[in-house]
This record gives C-alpha cells, sequence and structure tokens, in this order.
C-alpha cells in the first residue's frame, strides 16, 4: 500500500524509468554517476512511498546491489558495460513491478470511491423513498379523514331525518288519536 497519493507515486515511476532507458543508451563510464545518482533516489522513493518500503528497500538493495567478484581479478570494460547495464535492468524491473502495484491500487482506490459515491446514492433514494412514503401515507390519512368528515355528515343528516321522522310519527300518532276520539264521540253520540 502506497504512503503518498498514488497517482504521484505514478508519475515518480514513470520518470524513473525514463531515465532508466536514457541510461540504458549509454557507456558504464557516461553513465555511471548518474546511475548511482537514479539508485539513491528510487531507494528514498521506495521507503517513502510504500508502507512496507523498507521491506521492499531490503529486496530491491539485495537484487540491484548484488556484486559476484573475484578477488584479485579486475573485470574488464566489457564487464563493467555488462554490470552497469544488468543493474539498470533488474532497476528497471523493480520499477515496473512497482508501477504495477502502484496501478491496481489506483484502481482499487477508484473501485472504492465508485462504491462509495454508489452508498451515497443509495442512500439519497432510500431519503426519498422515505419522503415519498411519508407524503403518500399523510395523503391516505387526509383522505380517512375526509371520509370520515363526509360520514359524520351523513350521520347528522340521517340523525335529522330520523328526528323528522320521529316528528312525523308523533304526528301520525296524535292525528290517530284524534280521530279515534272522533270516531269514539261518533259512536256514541249514534
Amino acid at each position: 500500500m502506497p504512503k503518498m497519493d498514488v497517482k504521484i507515486a505514478l508519475e515518480k515511476v514513470e520518470s524513473f524509468l525514463k531515465e532508466v532507458d536514457e541510461l540504458l543508451r549509454l557507456s558504464y563510464h557516461e553513465g555511471q554517476d548518474k546511475k548511482r545518482e537514479l539508485d539513491t533516489r528510487i531507494q528514498n522513493f521506495i521507503r517513502i512511498a510504500f508502507e512496507d518500503g523498507e521491506h521492499k528497500l531490503r529486496d530491491y538493495r539485495s537484487s540491484v546491489h548484488s556484486y559476484i567478484g573475484i578477488i584479485g581479478v579486475e573485470e574488464s570494460e566489457k564487464e563493467k558495460q555488462e554490470d552497469y547495464e544488468m543493474r539498470l535492468k533488474r532497476m528497471r524491473d523493480y520499477l515496473l513491478a512497482y508501477k504495477d502495484e502502484l496501478q491496481l491500487k489506483q484502481k482499487e482506490i477508484e473501485i472504492a470511491n465508485n462504491l462509495k459515491q454508489k452508498r451515497s446514492e443509495v442512500e439519497k433514494l432510500k431519503k426519498e423513498a422515505e419522503r415519498r412514503k411519508a407524503v403518500v401515507e399523510m395523503k391516505i390519512y387526509g383522505a380517512m379523514i375526509e371520509f370520515i368528515d363526509m360520514l359524520r355528515e351523513e350521520l347528522k343528516q340521517r340523525n335529522q331525518v330520523y328526528k323528522e321522522i320521529a316528528t312525523i310519527k308523533a304526528g301520525i300518532s296524535r292525528i290517530i288519536r284524534i280521530l279515534e276520539e272522533m270516531n269514539s264521540r261518533l259512536q256514541r253520540v249514534t
């Protein structure tokens, strides 16, 4: 895992790779000092760019700085050139591996950010759904209250009708009593 921004680290690795390619075009005599300076910068980069930098640095040093020589035997110019090129190629191999690792990490970060964004969108949609549900519930409650009001009005009207019917019944009952009284008076008279 990188300790520094992945994009910055990738740019740095790309820069190192270009420098390695330039040094590979040079002879041992022309590029040895620049190679040492580049090697030092790469080591510092490894140390600060990755969380496991110290481990990576040990691997890098053991591979790039390994040297097998025979005591008392002087290397020829050709051997020095081959050693110079071999070390640069090992440096490039490590840099390419770091580049791959950083690109994977960048993809992982992009996926995590995308996932975070999707979660945020889902949360917004959930809140909107809850809001709409509350609106629908309020409309349902409003419709229920309106229906209850209509029923109340109907009951009031029915009560009024019942009162009117009761008044009519009472009136009819009085008329029937009056008619019965009249009928009973008529029968007494006849």
